[in-house]
């Protein structure tokens, strides 16, 4: 192959070739919270000011990073804690070598077709392994839901009464 009959490589081409490199490669920093965690939704015959209230309420104990009544919107920041996953056959040993576990919540108000107020709660959940070189990175998993079906339950009970 004669390399003299390519064209020159533009700065143009370059950025084409970049870009492409990047898209097909799956860069870590682009998949961040890649797994789908699923949406979990509720509706509410209340109105949507009502059903807000409560669930900011609902929501105080969480460490929110924007609260948004507008657009009746709330995002938490990460909360950090211990997976229920262990390594190890016997739950980690002496020393408790459990996965690290971390999740950021998203929950938003929508107008219910048919009348009165969804809640969509959306999870992003990430786990990292007690050791090994996969330690030092947070790894994307589906929530498992709990969580979610919890503020779900505690809306609708304080609905209720």
């Amino acid at each position: 192959m004669n390399f003299n009959s390519l064209p020159p490589l533009t700065f143009k081409r370059c950025l084409v070739l970049l870009a492409f490199v990047l898209a097909s490669s799956g860069c870590a920093s682009f998949r961040d919270g890649a797994v789908a965690s699923p949406d979990y939704r509720a509706k509410f015959a209340a109105p949507p000011e009502k059903v807000w209230e409560v669930l900011v309420d609902v929501l105080k104990d969480l460490p929110i990073k924007e609260a948004d009544a507008v657009r009746r919107r709330v995002e938490t920041e990460w909360m950090e804690g211990w997976s229920e996953r262990t390594l190890g056959a016997f739950g980690g040993g002496l020393m408790g070598n459990q996965w690290k576990k971390r999740v950021g919540l998203v929950a938003r108000l929508l107008p219910a077709p048919g009348g009165g107020t969804e809640l969509r709660l959306v999870s992003r959940v990430q786990e990292k392994t007690p050791g090994g070189t996969r330690a030092f990175r947070w790894q994307p998993v589906p929530s498992d839901g709990k969580m979610e079906r919890e503020i779900i339950q505690r809306v609708h009970s304080r609905l209720e009464t």
